[in-house]
């Protein structure tokens, strides 16, 4: 009996990613630190941040589209893309990120908002610093972190929780008491005298919208505004920021480094100990504040040149050590009681004039992030539907408002003071390129390297503005290279190439750019129809037809820039051994990406997700059914997360992988998944019969011919 038929329930299979949260009712507000009903955390232009009422606590943050007075629209949809990037890369790889959010899963929601759902990191220290605490060795003090030794211990877990993200050359960009997070014990805050301690080794970092990765390039100027420095940002993100409005590229913000987070962290704690410190009894000298200023000290010291060695995260941590035996830290109690809260307007008050060093002077919350409009507007490609259709008709429109958007406000950046707005156009007349300027600039869009080509295109908003026959005919030339090249049987290094600038000019709005990347995704449908219909392809028999190889090439490159359908297509040939090496984890990542990215609010991505639901229950499936105990252990990290977020088919899967596919198998493993996904309606009859059996039935490969 084939484990398909047990699956057989009339199910409807989009279901796989669409999970309806548990709401419970308002929960009275007894704390504004430690209450977890639902809450609103932030509601302003571009964001909206909420603690869902759920068990678990949730917390879903949805980043909108929002037009101005002047009626111009922007979209920060790109930053919860990216957001959601990170935190698949975190939970893909938990062995070396564990010091990071863990997410629940991307929704979306409509064309207007992305959500990110990730699961309750702990207090902020934000909030922490809100807590009157009374350790038994202290009067009651402003916050947990004003004894000494907590202090020490909190700087220790942020450097534990950085040097994870830095040593993967990944910067936060935006280190502050509100993006980092601790829990506590015992949980949940009952209230009253009970003693409480901060579990500083679950430390966790959170918020990486803005950051920057080595292995995910911006296509995008980051949004922080550098107009608006607050005293936590390093002045080389400033720097970097103001660089890259003037070029029209994210290459400056690209190139920074820990630096940036080190400074940001000293700044942090410099702020909480400036309101004074209290050392436990029995320190053995008084050289701790000393010696947190001089930490202090190095940490703000990143921000004054670029890196240069190995990290310095571990000899800043046994700096930190040293002070905490000197602390007598090893026989304080880290337990404190809870004497009030700081409400919102003492806190508001504290950032107000000269903080007084006392045990009851809250320290200032850190403002919000100051956050510009973006530089300009994406434009995603998609299939050849009706989406896209009006996508290319609107195209052209969009480039030109575009750059009309840019040339304007360049203008009124670098115009003199008392010039007018009036002497605009004679200014642009003035300063139209001559036939050189365009030469170097259609050679910088051919160039090699990627800074250069993407300078290229601040220059030639500009051209556009100014001459935009001679800009319309230069990007028509360069965009019937790069397809040229994508279409040749050259090297798959320069047809990615070719692909990745193709893309870059079509979210730019390039009209000339979209078409060919249109074109080339035309021909791969109709390449598909042949492959795709083979026995080679659906069944794995017979000669491999002789466009199958290019095809295959050609999806994986609309694949890696999001095209959903040809994601599917790789996660397949990953999974059953279509491409040149099967890989089944990479196949698993690849539905659930699909699976993450679709909703069910229009036809097209509906279908889109049910084909990644049932491909995904085949590749699991196939696992089961010939034992793959190499393939079992690679996507268990990945499923077993996602299945303790509640999904019950995912759970059932968890539990048959562990109880089928292992060797020995882990049948203890097994049962726990059976028994959460019997907890689902849908799922009760399937995974209680499958616990009867434990141990003595699993399916098997299907017999020859069926």
């Amino acid at each position: 009996m084939r484990f398909e038929q047990l699956l057989h329930r009339g199910r409807d299979d989009g279901d796989l990613a669409q999970r309806v949260e548990p709401r419970i009712g308002p929960v009275p507000v007894a704390s504004e630190v430690f209450d977890t009903g639902r809450r609103t955390i932030i509601d302003c232009a571009h964001v909206r941040v909420e603690r869902l009422a759920t068990r678990p606590v949730l917390y879903s943050k949805v980043f909108k589209e929002f037009q101005d007075r002047n009626g111009q629209k922007y979209d920060y949809r790109y930053w919860s893309e990216r957001e959601n990037f990170f935190l698949r890369e975190f939970l893909k790889k938990q062995n070396l990120f564990a010091h990071v959010v863990q997410p629940r899963h991307l929704i979306s929601e409509n064309d207007a908002a992305m959500q990110v759902l990730t699961c309750d990191a702990g207090v902020t220290v934000a909030n922490w610093l809100r807590v009157k605490a009374r350790y038994a060795d202290t009067a009651t003090l402003s916050n947990p972190f004003q004894r000494s030794d907590a202090l020490l211990q909190l700087l220790r877990g942020c450097l534990v929780a950085l040097k994870e993200i830095h040593s993967q050359r990944i910067v936060h960009c935006d280190i502050k008491e509100d993006n980092i997070c601790i829990p506590y014990a015992p949980y949940p805050f009952r209230g009253g005298q009970r003693g409480l301690t901060i579990d500083f080794g679950r430390l966790k970092l959170i918020d990486f919208a803005f950051s920057v990765a080595h292995e995910m390039p911006l296509s995008q100027i980051l949004v922080i505004d550098p107009d608006e420095r607050l005293p936590y940002q390093s002045a080389r993100l400033i720097a970097a920021l103001q660089e890259d409005r003037r070029s029209g590229c994210p290459n400056a913000v690209q190139a920074l480094d820990y630096g940036v987070d080190l400074f940001s962290l000293g700044y942090m704690v410099e702020k909480i100990s400036a309101a004074g410190l209290d050392r436990p009894a029995g320190a053995a000298d008084d050289s701790v504040p000393e010696g947190i200023r001089r930490l202090v000290s190095a940490l703000k010291s990143y921000d004054e040149k670029a890196a240069a060695g190995p990290l310095p995260h571990d000899e800043l941590i046994a700096d930190i050590d040293r002070l905490l035996v000197q602390n007598a830290a090893g026989t304080a109690s880290a337990e404190f009681v809870v004497d009030g809260e700081w409400s919102t307007e003492d806190m508001a008050r504290s950032s107000v004039g000269r903080v007084r060093h006392t045990p009851s002077t809250p320290v200032a919350l850190p403002p919000p992030t100051p956050v510009a409009p973006p530089f300009a507007r994406p434009a995603r490609p998609r299939r050849p539907t009706v989406a896209r259709a009006s996508l290319l008709a609107g195209v052209a429109l969009a480039f030109a408002a575009g750059t009309l958007w840019y040339a304007l406000h360049t203008r009124q950046a670098d115009a003199p003071a008392g010039t007018g707005a009036a002497k605009a156009p004679e200014a642009a007349v003035q300063a139209a390129p001559a036939p050189d300027h365009r030469k170097r600039i259609a050679s910088l869009l051919r160039s090699e390297e990627e800074r250069e080509f993407q300078s290229a295109f601040g220059e030639l908003a500009q051209l556009m503005e100014r001459d935009r026959p001679a800009a319309a005919a230069l990007t028509e030339s360069v965009a019937a290279e790069y397809g040229e090249t994508l279409a040749s049987a050259t090297s798959r290094s320069a047809r990615a190439r070719a692909m990745n600038r193709l893309v870059w000019m079509t979210r730019a709005g390039d009209g000339a750019a979209a078409r060919q990347v249109a074109s080339f995704e035309k021909g791969y449908d109709s390449v598909k129809q042949a492959v795709a219909r083979s026995e080679w392809w659906s069944r794995g028999r017979g000669e491999r037809p002789d466009a199958a190889v290019r095809w295959m090439e050609d999806g994986e490159l609309l694949a890696q820039h999001g095209d959903r359908p040809a994601m599917l297509d790789v996660a397949y040939a990953l999974g059953h051994g279509r491409s040149a090496k099967r890989d089944r984890l990479a196949s698993l990542e690849a539905y659930l990406k699909v699976i993450d990215r679709s909703s069910e609010d229009d036809p097209s991505s509906a279908r889109i997700r049910r084909a990644a639901v049932r491909g995904l229950g085949s590749l699991l499936n196939s696992i089961v059914e010939q034992k793959d105990e190499v393939a079992a252990r690679s996507v268990l990290p990945v499923l077993e997360p996602r299945a303790a977020g509640g999904a019950a088919d995912l759970q059932y899967f968890a539990g048959l992988i562990n109880e089928c596919a292992l060797n020995p198998a882990n049948l203890a493993a097994a049962r726990a998944w059976y028994l959460k996904a019997a907890a689902a309606p849908d799922w009760k009859e399937l995974a209680d019969r499958k616990d009867g059996t434990l141990g003595r039935w699993c399916p098997g490969p299907p017999a020859a011919g069926t």
